[in-house]
């Protein structure tokens, strides 16, 4: 997959209007390019403070979203508290060596109105036991240096982190979103169409053979792009 760091710092503002017109947008952080290891950039969110460990919480957990909340770890935060960060590692190039999309939905369940009165740390903070769910984050990893048996090369992490579902291709950021608001936010999907859109950077398909007999996530990007 070759993009650049104008491009996804582009599509990142194109969610933002998207979400600002759906009236889904409660908090954000601009894209930042930052370097990283070997001459790599990395297109990441911006953060005045120590970026987290990602890797630290086996499981979906309340801890690790109050994390990301506090820190304000996050591109987009949603207005009914769901976290979305987007992390992409680019080669000199412009290939992308590896990336990360995040979407972690809220632990508690609120209204337009009680956000008014509290913040959404203090509303999941203050909720009782019997209001807190079990909503597992949906990950996008990309990463072609760490395959493995049963660790393809692109996969969907579901609420575990030892469960990895085979993607057939690394996302792009609108692609994602796309995924996402048609699924959770049926209301956003219809009222705004520009979340339709999605960029094509030209992934390659990247399933294993087994990736294949045993199950894997796939679709066919030129039919959605036509529709």
């Amino acid at each position: 997959m070759i993009t650049s760091d104008v491009a996804i710092r582009q599509s990142l503002a194109r969610i933002k209007e998207n979400l600002l017109e759906a009236d889904l947008l409660y908090d954000w952080n601009e894209a930042v390019v930052e370097r990283a290891a070997h001459g790599r950039r990395r297109v990441t969110w911006a953060t005045d403070g120590t970026r987290p460990v990602l890797s630290v919480h086996q499981n979906a957990s309340i801890e690790e979203y109050l994390g990301f909340l506090e820190g304000r770890h996050y591109n987009f935060l949603a207005n009914d508290g769901a976290i979305f960060q987007f992390s992409y590692d680019l080669r000199r190039d412009g290939s992308v060596e590896s990336s990360r999309l995040l979407w972690f939905p809220c632990p508690v369940e609120f209204t337009r109105e009680e956000l008014e009165y509290a913040s959404i740390k203090e509303l999941v903070e203050t909720a009782p036991a019997a209001m807190l769910q079990c909503r597992g984050q949906l990950r996008f990893d990309y990463s072609p240096a760490q395959v493995a048996e049963n660790h393809s090369c692109t996969h969907l992490h579901i609420g575990a982190e030892n469960f990895r579902l085979p993607v057939q291709r690394p996302l792009e950021p609108c692609r994602f979103v796309r995924l996402v608001i048609r699924t959770a936010y049926p209301s956003a999907w219809d009222a705004v169409h520009g979340f339709r859109n999605a960029e094509n950077w030209n992934a390659g398909d990247a399933l294993s053979d087994q990736d294949r007999t045993y199950g894997n996530l796939a679709w066919n990007v030129m039919a959605a792009a036509a529709n």
